[in-house]
């Protein structure tokens, strides 16, 4: 009997600081403010930006040629799979804004790699 309350004991340690490291970070990337950039301040190139919090962590290059927004390249992601990151990066350069939908059920994710994109364009 001791041993099974040992067990459930360490399962609910376990459960609750998952929990916590999950959740960590979802609050502040919610409150961020996503700026448009001013593409016609930039230089044709590629641009390296990142943006981390919490679990929530992406490494973009972003090229721009023309003043316009050609191509999104994901360097680095945290849990966040690559067809999330090939959603934004079509809806990013289509729209040529950061003023995007954000894919349903991955807000917090899509608010983070918004943010290393504005990180890139940032002069």
């Amino acid at each position: 009997m001791r041993t099974v309350l040992i067990v459930v004991a360490a399962l609910v340690v376990l459960g609750v600081g998952a929990a916590f490291w999950f959740n960590r970070g979802m609050g502040a990337i919610r409150r961020l403010t996503i700026e448009e950039p001013d593409l016609t301040a930039l230089a044709d190139g590629v641009y390296q930006g990142r943006f981390q919090q919490g679990r929530w962590l992406f490494a973009v290059e972003v090229t721009v040629a023309d003043h316009r927004v050609q191509d999104i390249r994901v360097t680095r992601s945290g849990l966040e799979g690559r067809a999330l990151s090939q959603a934004l990066v079509r809806e990013v350069v289509g729209r040529q804004s950061l003023q995007v939908d954000t894919v349903s059920g991955a807000t917090i994710s899509t608010r983070a790699f918004l943010k290393a994109v504005e990180n890139a364009l940032r002069p």
